[in-house]
């Protein structure tokens, strides 16, 4: 009896691991790492935010909403009309403070590199029941360094390792990205942001 014992407590650790599920995550094509929990990739070397969205209103109809509605995202505008059509949008975030706070972060407790504004280029595009918005070169302007200088942040740079190839798992790292995530996918919600005249 006390060989049987011996016996599936040597095999225990067999049988276990062979109940794991093996499968490897697998990516979308061209996507090279993501950041788990968030919509920020890593798309061509370079770190964007890709979330899409659904919605009831078809094509034509959702094109008016976001017409109407992206006047209000905080620091966006329209530009580049050259890269513009009738169901797509570029735009910019100048200036874009991520507003940590409203997410649970605080002061003393988030890193400092989100008490600066961020720029990055904007693209929205429609389709039937959905849209896909996109913010791309996103770089904190004027972040405060320890040595008392100030300096731009490219994102792509600070956020990555591996020539970009995948994301730091640095836990400041984790949280800076959970917070841009939170704000941008809260800022471009055309369906929780109902900031029409008929509101007022």
């Amino acid at each position: 009896m006390k060989i049987l014992k011996v016996i599936l407590l040597l095999a225990l650790p067999i049988m276990v691991s062979a109940q794991v599920d093996k499968k490897k995550t697998t990516l979308p094509e061209g996507v090279q790492d993501s950041l788990l929990g968030t919509s920020l990739l890593i798309k061509e070397n370079a770190v964007v935010f890709s979330k899409t969205y659904a919605s009831e209103l078809s094509k034509d109809d959702l094109t008016q909403r976001l017409k109407e509605f992206l006047p209000s995202v905080k620091n966006f505008q329209l530009t580049d009309l050259s890269n513009q059509n009738k169901y797509q949008f570029s735009g910019r975030l100048a200036s874009f403070v991520v507003n940590y706070r409203k997410y649970g972060g605080s002061l003393m407790g988030t890193p400092t590199i989100l008490n600066s504004a961020l720029d990055g280029d904007v693209i929205i595009q429609v389709k039937d029941n959905k849209y896909r918005v996109i913010v791309s070169n996103i770089v904190f302007k004027d972040v405060s360094l320890l040595s008392g200088d100030k300096s731009n942040i490219v994102l792509d740079d600070f956020m990555t390792k591996s020539k970009r190839t995948a994301f730091r798992s640095m836990g400041n790292i984790i949280s800076i990205g959970k917070y841009i995530d939170q704000d941008f996918t809260g800022s471009f919600d055309v369906s929780a942001n109902r900031k029409t005249a008929a509101d007022f």
